[in-house]
């Protein structure tokens, strides 16, 4: 194997660093750009600069059971690069880098790429990549499909990392477009990590993220199989509260057998429900899903607040018709009850989403008709 540091290139890199031990360049792109995350495992690596790898593209593939989804790898694409960081790395360590990157496993194999600094310069660098180049190869513009997204953690990691490693603003941008399946990685991960792992989340609230908006949902639409019938660019990237609302229900639906939800203007109440980040285009099959054409919902963009404090705005849906002003102890009418399907289906989105246990117990105090969806939409949920 070519280690790349004979003569004039290993002086000169040891000259930088002041290194005793004979070192490789290591080029990360994926969770190991973050310095907490390589020095778990390589405790010598020296942060030595960002560089960029032409002709490769950022994807994901293979699902970790770890960080529970998808990770990294790059593929051969002549229109792109993939910006990362450049670490010294003792050679003795070589192996154990090896070893986390699952080379023994065969998840990934090494070889050697020419990266380039932001100044100028190149270096030859180990990189490892995915053995199983993902299939199919994404067409411009199109989203990355759910079984190769990766989880919040993992975006977390590799944005707090490119951030760390002063990778550029556009590309920082663009890692916040990739979307997540939603999920957290395991106990053993986070606690590996700390609790940084948030700010992926977070930040893909408040920052606007090109052909995208965002959608509060406080029904059916909770739950993640269910939104993802007719909205399959759906990302899920948090929870929220809508104040001055209340939960009520009005509309009978043919489909659900039984009313289903909307949001009713109430002083000094609230009500819980999930953020999602939907594509544009996704916009007039959201409309139709909540009956806009045939006005049984209209949609309006609310004020949202987020578990973190912050506010943002959101499209969501009311039906054009309130139903009558009830007590605060009243229950719902015999006729105005969702059924069992839709509100198994809200309970379970709440679950699934991770809303407050106190509003997950109300909505399980709330009554149904004792009948079942259709058969079309119990088998469309199945699916």
């Amino acid at each position: 194997m070519n280690l790349f540091f004979v003569g004039a290139a290993l002086l000169a890199l040891a000259c930088q660093v002041g290194a005793e031990k004979e070192k490789f360049l290591y080029f990360a792109y994926g969770s190991n750009l973050l310095h907490k995350r390589i020095q778990i495992q390589n405790p010598t690596a020296e942060f030595f600069s960002s560089a960029v790898l032409p002709d490769w593209r950022l994807d994901f593939n293979l699902q970790v059971k770890a960080w529970n989804g998808a990770v990294a790898t790059v593929v051969p694409d002549h229109k792109s690069v993939t910006w990362g960081a450049l670490w010294l790395i003792d050679l003795d360590q070589m192996a154990e880098l090896d070893k986390q990157e699952g080379v023994p496993d065969g998840w990934y194999y090494a070889t050697n790429v020419t990266v380039l600094q932001p100044k100028g310069g190149s270096f030859e660098a180990r990189i490892y990549i995915e053995t199983q180049n993902p299939s199919p190869p994404l067409r411009p513009g199109q989203t990355l499909p759910m079984d190769r997204r990766p989880s919040n953690t993992y975006l977390s990691v590799i944005t707090f990392g490119a951030i760390e490693s002063k990778l550029p603003k556009d590309y920082i941008k663009y890692l916040f477009t990739i979307p997540s399946n939603g999920k957290t990685a395991s106990k053993e991960k986070l606690q590996e990590l700390g609790h940084f792992y948030e700010i992926y989340p977070f930040y893909k609230m408040i920052v606007p993220v090109k052909d995208h908006f965002l959608y509060f949902a406080y029904g059916s639409n909770l739950l993640k199989r269910r939104i993802h019938i007719n909205n399959p660019s759906a990302e899920f990237l948090g929870i929220g509260r809508l104040d001055n609302h209340i939960l009520d229900f009005m509309k009978y639906s043919d489909h659900w057998r039984g009313t289903s939800a909307t949001i009713v203007p109430k002083e000094n109440t609230s009500i819980w429900g999930a953020i999602w980040r939907v594509h544009n285009k996704d916009m007039a099959a959201l409309d139709k899903q909540e009956g806009v054409d045939t006005n049984w919902y209209f949609p309006k963009t609310v004020e949202i607040s987020t578990t973190e404090g912050n506010k943002v705005e959101c499209r969501t849906y009311q039906q054009t018709i309130n139903p009558p002003v009830r007590g605060d102890n009243d229950d719902i009418p015999v006729d105005r009850r969702p059924s069992i399907t839709y509100l198994d289906c809200i309970i379970k989105g709440a679950i699934e989403c991770k809303l407050p246990q106190d509003y997950i117990e109300n909505l399980k105090k709330i009554q149904h008709n004792g009948q079942e969806a259709s058969p079309k939409m119990i088998e469309k949920l199945k699916e």
